[in-house]
């Protein structure tokens, strides 16, 4: 019982400790780079407009580059990025779609697995 005790508390202290150095380290990020880039995803359900809304009402200065990622076959979220485009801080690719509606599940194991490649290559 001791032992487990014991390893518990190791377990905290370095816990605690791992906290401490990503908290110095974010700290210093922070002084040497203002700024944050953001990656929005965009669908062609209901909540482009929101999420819209959303990214206009963020500080500039701050949340940039901002880049955009939007499934290949929605058109219309692309034309409702474009006059946000004319800002320098603004950029926008596409990925394949994983699944239309009432696409059957067998059919959609490649396609998810390329979409997964091209989100993979965006993140990093």
């Amino acid at each position: 019982m001791s032992f487990f005790i014991c390893a518990f508390v190791c377990f905290c202290v370095y816990f605690l400790l791992m906290l401490i150095v990503h908290y110095r380290r974010h700290l210093r990020h922070r002084r040497t780079n203002p700024t944050v880039s953001t990656c929005v995803v965009l669908g062609s359900g209901g909540h482009t407009m929101e999420i819209l809304r959303l990214v206009q009402s963020l500080d500039k200065s701050k949340y940039n580059p901002m880049h955009f990622i939007i499934a290949d076959t929605d058109s219309s979220s692309v034309e409702k990025v474009k006059p946000m485009l004319k800002e320098n801080y603004v950029s926008f690719s596409t990925i394949r779609r994983c699944r239309e509606v009432k696409q059957s599940i067998i059919n959609v194991i490649l396609p998810t697995l390329v979409a997964t490649g091209q989100s993979l290559v965006q993140i990093w």
